[in-house]
């Protein structure tokens, strides 16, 4: 009887023994990735007004001048950080001047720190769009987030007379090719149309006509600075085009 309860005894030690983990398991050292804690933004009640000047708004073509941008302090605090900015200068999306680069600013509240001053001469018509964007990278918390891009446009147009009489009045007047007025009633009696400049020419003014509406003829006109309405035959009559000139619409013509 004896040996009966020994035997169980050792066999209870043994089961007991094999619920204790492994000295290893225990021990081990879990490590565990600490996240970066990113950069603190500069905080200020300061505020970047970007601002683009020149000495004029209307240049005419081939005129050559200066245009400067800066940045002042609108907020009520100093602003001192590094400051990146953009300067674009764009033509019908096309990228005419570019520069981006970064500064050290240190701007009292009201103070003003001039960025870039550059030269460009406008020897083409049409729009100028010059975008100037600071604090580009968003390095710095402001007193507002909303004001950081400035659009300044440069117009260039070609300087026109003003006319004498209504546009009317230009109808009586010879195309700059063709046929004159007599001539080209004759062709439009054989034809039923006739365009003096041959059609869709955008770099002449032309005359339309036809025995529909326009038997006097309808010469070519601008409807607004870079649209130009373009005659020409379509189906024994007149008829016309708006198109959108690459630079500006004068006297019937895209120049």
């Amino acid at each position: 009887m004896k040996w009966v309860i020994l035997t169980l005894m050792l066999l209870l030690l043994v089961a007991c023994s094999s619920d204790i983990p492994n000295n290893e398991t225990v021990n081990e050292t879990v490590v565990e990735e600490v996240p970066e804690t990113p950069e603190e933004m500069y905080k200020t009640n300061g505020d970047f007004i970007p601002k683009v000047n020149s000495e004029t708004a209307y240049p005419e073509l081939n005129q050559t001048m200066k245009i400067r941008t800066a940045v002042q302090n609108y907020g009520v605090s100093v602003i001192n950080n590094t400051m990146s900015y953009t300067l674009k200068m764009t033509r019908l999306e096309e990228i005419v001047y570019e520069k981006s680069e970064s500064v050290n600013i240190n701007l009292l509240a009201t103070e003003e720190l001039e960025l870039h001053e550059f030269e460009y001469t406008f020897d083409r018509y049409g729009e100028f769009d010059i975008e100037l964007i600071v604090d580009e990278k968003n390095t710095t918390h402001e007193l507002k987030e909303d004001n950081n891009v400035e659009v300044f446009t440069v117009y260039v147009r070609a300087v026109v007379d003003e006319p004498d009489s209504d546009d009317d009045d230009d109808e009586d007047e010879p195309p700059e090719t063709g046929l004159d007025n007599d001539d080209a009633k004759d062709e439009v009696s054989a034809n039923g149309c006739y365009d003096s400049d041959g059609g869709k020419e955008y770099g002449t003014t032309g005359i339309c006509y036809d025995d529909v509406s326009f038997e006097n003829g309808r010469a070519d006109f601008c409807a607004g600075d870079e649209r130009l309405a373009e005659g020409f035959c379509e189906a024994k009559a007149c008829n016309f085009e708006v198109k959108t000139c690459s630079g500006v619409c004068r006297d019937g013509k895209c120049v």
